[in-house]
C-alpha cells in the first residue's frame, strides 16, 4: 500500500538568465553597437517535499543566487575647451543603457596639453559589469511519470515569486576614439529607475531520482523559469526575463 512521504531537499547548481529585449528597445540601441551577455550565476536552493500519492508530489523551494553579466555600448559627445575645469578636463554625466534600464554614469575626459581644437566630436566605447543578488520562492506540483522504488523520473509545473537586491553596476572598460585625449575618472550609479525588482514567474521543468537508500534520494533536475511581467519596462522600451536552471540535490525523508 501507499504511504505517504514528506522529503527535506538541498541543493546546488547552477543558472543561465536570458535578457529578451523588446524590438523597440534593441532598435533604438543599435545605432550604438549595444552588446549584453546572458547572465550565469550559482544557486543554493533548499525546499520540501511532500509526496501525496504515487503519481503526485507538491514541493516548496527557496533559493539563493548571485548573478553577473555585461554590457556595453557607444556614446557620443563633443569635447569643449571653454568648459574646462582647473585640471584640463570636460565631465560628462552620461546615460548608460543596460538589459535592467539606464544607469547614470559620470565619466571625465581630459585633454593633452597639444591639442588645441576648439571642440572636439569624440565616441567613447563603454562597458559595465552588472552583479545583482537573487531570491526565489516557489511552489510545484511534480507528476511521476516512472518509478520503480530505485529510480524515478518527473515534470514538475509551477508558480513562483523572484526578488532581486544589492545591484552594482561598475564601468569595466571605458575606450576612447581619441588619443589626444584619455579618461581621468568613471562612476556608474547603482540606483536605476524602472526597474521591477519583485516579478511573479512560471516554473517547468524535468527531474529524475536514484534512491542510494530507503531514506535518501540524489535529484538531478531542470528547470526553466519565465517571469511573468518585465523585469525593466519604461514607455516603449522593455526586458523581459527567463532563466535556465541546473540543480543537483540530495533529499531526505523525515
Amino acid at each position: 500500500a501507499f504511504v505517504s512521504s514528506t522529503y527535506f531537499n538541498i541543493g546546488v547548481g547552477t543558472s543561465i538568465w536570458n535578457y529578451n529585449l523588446n524590438d523597440n528597445y534593441r532598435s533604438a540601441l543599435s545605432p550604438a553597437d549595444f552588446s549584453h551577455t546572458t547572465g550565469t550565476s550559482n544557486v543554493l536552493q533548499l525546499g520540501i517535499e511532500k509526496r501525496s500519492s504515487q503519481l503526485i508530489s507538491f514541493r516548496a523551494n527557496i533559493s539563493y543566487e548571485e548573478v553577473s553579466f555585461q554590457s556595453g555600448h557607444n556614446s557620443n559627445i563633443v569635447y569643449r575647451p571653454a568648459d574646462e575645469n582647473s585640471n584640463q578636463e570636460n565631465n560628462f554625466g552620461l546615460d548608460m543603457a543596460t538589459p535592467l534600464g539606464g544607469v547614470n554614469t559620470n565619466i571625465a575626459v581630459r585633454r593633452n596639453q597639444s591639442n588645441t581644437a576648439d571642440q572636439e566630436s569624440l565616441t567613447i566605447d563603454l562597458h559595465n559589469q552588472h552583479n545583482y543578488k537573487n531570491v526565489d520562492l516557489s511552489l510545484s506540483i511534480l507528476q511521476h511519470l516512472y518509478d520503480n522504488g530505485r529510480f524515478n523520473f518527473n515534470t514538475e509545473i509551477g508558480l513562483g515569486l523572484n526578488h532581486m537586491f544589492d545591484i552594482k553596476n561598475n564601468l569595466t572598460t571605458v575606450d576612447i576614439s581619441n588619443s589626444a585625449y584619455s579618461i581621468a575618472s568613471i562612476d556608474a550609479s547603482s540606483t536605476q529607475a524602472d526597474l521591477n525588482k519583485t516579478r511573479a514567474h512560471m516554473v517547468l521543468g524535468i527531474n529524475t531520482g536514484i534512491s542510494t537508500s530507503d531514506n535518501v534520494v540524489i535529484n538531478f533536475s531542470y528547470l526553466f523559469k519565465n517571469d511573468l511581467s518585465p523585469i525593466f519596462s519604461s514607455g516603449d522600451f522593455g526586458t523581459t526575463l527567463s532563466r535556465h536552471q541546473f540543480v543537483v540535490s540530495a533529499k531526505t525523508r523525515f
